[in-house]
């Protein structure tokens, strides 16, 4: 087998005062476990909606542009899927470079990484089994059954593929566990929704049925964020339809959650109370456990959950690796700025 690309191209572009702060907590996966990472095996229990096992098959390169697809460790020559904006600065004669800045990502507190281009347990037809989790909680995100499988489908606006959720029944399963946000949480999902629905859920995590919830979703248009019986939303029908966009939620120890979109504030909730440290069993990417919230139709191309609140320097690392990496759309505003003009109503 020829070499594989480096894996650690994971990366982003980012200012001399980012590279020599020093304020993140800098390890990131090395190579060999990112590579281990993509060729364990995949078949294990799908999680407590009751799909059973799960055959996902071998972990593909996924995507439009990825060919044909082959077990990595396996016989034969297999590429990675290439990363659309890979983060490595550019080069004399603009070409791209081989820095890399994928150790500016935090390490410390991930409890859920998960990328449509990288760890992809594909089965026929493009329907996804397994959704590979590179924290070292692998805490994949599986689905046995057919029916309930999400598609890979490539992203219209580059080459990186995304899991579209079809607001039907499709959903994945994550394994027990998230138990302790004690230290707070930020999470980070790239995400575009296809239709508008009531109050679908992008991450929900809690027990039965929806006891010690904590969910981030799409409320009156808007990011949504819920713990327990305390939630709160952004601006109606700033989260558009049909637009890539990066949904984020940091909620510190103390303080009340911030809801970001693209990188922008959009509001600040009016509870402190961090979820309760329980373990929680029902663990869902596109499902919600609310009555009378639709599933997710739309795509999702990448959540990063933290069991602790990022300070502002790391969530700045976190933006501009997935603005690199994802291109999602411009800031959204929500007044007009110096000189604009407000458009008619």
């Amino acid at each position: 087998m020829r070499a594989l690309p480096s894996l650690r191209a994971l990366a982003l572009p980012v200012s001399a005062v980012l590279l020599t702060s020093g304020a993140c907590s800098l390890m990131a996966p090395s190579d060999a476990e990112l590579l281990g990472k993509m060729t364990r095996p995949t078949s294990s229990n799908a999680g407590s909606d009751g799909s059973g096992e799960s055959n996902g098959g071998a972990v593909t390169k996924g995507g439009a542009n990825s060919g044909s697809s082959g077990s990595l460790g396996g016989a034969g020559e297999t590429e990675l899927p290439p990363l659309g904006g890979d983060g490595s600065l550019p080069g004399a004669g603009g070409e791209r470079g081989n820095s890399d800045f994928s150790s500016l990502i935090p390490q410390d507190g991930l409890a859920l990484w998960l990328m449509a281009d990288h760890g992809i347990g594909e089965v026929e037809g493009g329907a996804v089994a397994v959704w590979s989790d590179f924290s070292v909680n692998e805490s994949d995100a599986k689905q046995s059954l057919g029916s309930l499988q999400p598609k890979l489908v490539p992203n219209a606006r580059g080459s990186l593929p995304l899991l579209e959720f079809d607001g039907v029944d499709d959903r994945l399963s994550l394994p027990s566990g998230f138990a302790d946000f004690s230290a707070g949480l930020s999470v980070f999902i790239i995400a575009s929704q296809s239709s508008d629905q009531g109050c679908p859920s992008l991450l929900q995590l809690s027990n039965e049925p929806e006891a010690q919830d904590v969910e981030v979703g799409r409320f009156h248009g808007a990011v949504h964020y819920e713990v327990a019986e305390d939630d709160v939303w952004g601006e109606d029908d700033s989260f558009a339809l049909q637009q890539l966009v990066l949904v984020g939620v940091t909620h510190a120890p103390g303080k009340n959650p911030e809801l970001q979109l693209n990188a922008m504030h959009m509001e600040t909730g009016t509870f402190t109370a961090l979820p309760e440290v329980k373990e929680r069993t029902n663990n869902f990417i596109g499902r919600s456990l609310y009555q009378g919230c639709e599933p997710f139709h739309g795509r999702i191309g990448e959540i990063i959950l933290y069991s602790r609140a990022l300070d502002t320097t790391e969530r700045l690392a976190v933006h501009l690796y997935l603005q690199n990496k994802w291109s999602y759309e411009p800031p959204v505003k929500t007044k007009p700025g110096p000189g604009e003009i407000p458009a008619a109503n």
